[in-house]
C-alpha cells in the first residue's frame, strides 16, 4: 500500500514557535462538551475549541510558521471521512493559559 501525506500549514504572529496540532473527527461534540468550547474559563478569552482532539502531535517551527504533516494509507476504507484540524499555539505574553487557538480546518479523505 503507498500513503498520501496531508500537509498543515501554521502561520501567526505570536512570541513562540511550539505549537500542537488536534486532529479529530467531530467538530460538533467532544469529549467536554458541544463544540464550539469557550476556553475562557482555561484563561484563554476569545478562543475557541472546535474540534474534538482525538489525536494531538507536538509541532516545533521557525519564524511563526510551522508544517504538520499526517500520513494516511491509501485504503479506500477510508474515503470520505472528514478530519478536523486545530492548532493551540503556546503564547505565553497573551493571556493567563499562556497559548492561543487557530481557526479549524477540514478535509476530507479520498482515494488516488
Amino acid at each position: 500500500l503507498s500513503s498520501r501525506r496531508r500537509h498543515t500549514r501554521l502561520q501567526g504572529d505570536w512570541s513562540s514557535d511550539v505549537c500542537s496540532s488536534d486532529l479529530g473527527i467531530s467538530n460538533t461534540t467532544s469529549s467536554f462538551g458541544p463544540l464550539p468550547l469557550d476556553l475562557t474559563v482555561f484563561g484563554m478569552p476569545n478562543c475557541l475549541s472546535r474540534v474534538d482532539p482525538a489525536s494531538t502531535s507536538f509541532v516545533l517551527g521557525t519564524n511563526n510558521s510551522a508544517v504538520y504533516s499526517l500520513g494516511l494509507p491509501n485504503n479506500p476504507g477510508l474515503a470520505g471521512i472528514q478530519i478536523y484540524t486545530q492548532a493551540l499555539v503556546l503564547d505565553p505574553v497573551t493571556n493567563a493559559f499562556g497559548g492561543v487557538m487557530s481557526d479549524a480546518a477540514v478535509g476530507l479523505v479520498g482515494i488516488y
